[in-house]
């Protein structure tokens, strides 16, 4: 009898301290989950961009505004990214496609994609390498840019390590060394590289300063891209394009003065090439007024650069398009007006060759543009901006572009709508 009150005790104890053991481990899970993902985070972001363009001259002069087009294109974007101590990953799907390019059934093609897809480690406080697909955005974008404006944008597979110092008031700088080397396929011997609107291998370092209580800053930048070569020949692939220069901003009284300074150079040729620009602005409340000037030599190639920013909005200068090595001299106001949701714009420019020994010639113009844009925010997620672009174009442009006969009032506008929810931060 006792034997079996014990037996019975037994197991009568046993399902209770089971259950109390996996509580115990639930807990003990919970408490390991917790504290490790404290420092973690993941961040799930959206965008969808529609654009419709009515172009009546955009890139190139058309010869009548019968011949305008209207067109919408739209990007989309879904992105992942994850934080953890010291590592931080983000990868970015992108569809980008004109409407109607596809058929509403049986579609064949997609243009589905990918723009980042790239891992950070932090391995000291002031110091990460960031390896993967990614943006190489420097300075103001003259030279390496991001390329938002257009659809696609501008993406390079690179490698870039990164050293850096944040400081308040005293002297901060960011050191950048960046640098890939590409290749047409999977391969196992060298072959000539052929892909379309790419380069063969890059390398640069791009040195940033700025002090701020002093309102100052500047930046170096030296940059060397090999391209392919006409040739077939493997063992002469490519040809080397090295840019070098600076850039430099201070506030004197009232009155913002930039400086940017660069020379470039080329394996196919001993001739150097350069850029120059000079820009002042001045904000009284919500107006903010600029004055400036650009010069390009004959040959310089802004490489990466977001010429849209710069050169008009009709991209009828260094957006894929050529203007047969003419150089541009380009003098331009602005007007910026500032509200609470909203933003207007006004630039005006005057287009001329880069030629120095023809800028004060009188048939080295190759016209005028003014450009209107317009902005508002109608919540945090979502913004509207229209703009309207209007060209005047010389016989000299025309003849550049090879566009004889055509109009002398070439326009451009467009309606774009940008949805970019924020996602609430999900913390584990």
């Amino acid at each position: 009898m006792e034997k079996h009150n014990y037996i019975q005790k037994r197991s009568f104890t046993t399902p209770r301290s089971n259950k109390n053991m996996q509580r115990k481990i639930i807990l003990v899970f919970i408490l390991f989950l917790k504290i490790n993902f404290l420092v973690s985070q993941i961040n799930i972001g959206a965008e969808i961009r529609p654009r419709t363009e009515f172009r009546g001259g955009y890139k190139s002069p058309i010869e009548s505004v019968k011949n305008m087009v209207i067109l919408t294109d739209q990007r989309t974007r879904l992105s992942f990214g994850y934080k953890e101590s010291d590592l931080e990953l983000k990868i970015t799907m992108q569809d980008v496609r004109i409407w109607g390019a596809l058929p509403t059934v049986g579609a064949n093609g997609s243009s589905l994609g990918v723009t980042d897809a790239w891992l950070k480690y932090q391995f000291k406080s002031n110091a990460n390498v960031k390896i993967g697909r990614q943006e190489i955005s420097l300075d103001n974008e003259r030279i390496f840019g991001a390329l938002n404006w257009a659809q696609a944008g501008r993406f390079h597979d690179a490698i870039c390590l990164n050293l850096f110092k944040k400081d308040s008031l005293n002297l901060n700088y960011h050191l950048n060394v960046f640098g890939t080397i590409n290749q047409n396929q999977n391969t196992l011997v060298e072959e000539r590289f052929t892909v379309q609107g790419s380069y063969k291998s890059l390398l640069g370092v791009h040195y940033a300063w700025a002090i701020p209580s002093k309102l100052i800053n500047g930046s170096l930048l030296g940059a060397s891209v090999l391209y392919p070569t006409a040739t077939t020949d493997t063992q002469s692939l490519t040809w080397n394009l090295n840019t070098y220069g600076a850039t430099a901003n201070v506030k004197m009284g009232m009155v913002f003065l930039g400086l940017e300074g660069y020379i470039q150079n080329r394996s196919i040729t001993s001739k150097t090439d350069f850029l120059g620009a000079f820009s002042a602005h001045y904000k009284s409340g919500k107006l903010t007024s600029f004055i400036g000037v650009d010069w390009l030599s004959s040959n310089f190639n802004p490489m990466f650069g977001t010429n849209h920013k710069f050169y008009g909005f009709m991209d009828y200068y260094y957006v894929g398009n050529s203007h047969q090595n003419k150089g541009l001299f380009n003098p331009y106001i602005r007007f910026d007006f500032t509200g609470n949701k909203s933003q207007l714009s006004f630039r005006a420019h005057h287009f001329r060759t880069g030629e120095w020994k023809s800028i004060l010639n009188n048939n080295s113009g190759m016209g005028e543009e003014i450009d209107l844009l317009w902005s508002r925010s109608i919540d945090k997620s979502l913004k509207f901006t229209l703009g309207w672009s209007i060209m005047r174009p010389t016989s000299l442009l025309k003849e550049i572009k090879r566009a004889t006969p055509s109009s002398d009032i070439q326009t451009w506008g467009f309606l774009q709508l940008t949805y970019k929810p924020k996602f609430n931060e999900i913390k584990l």
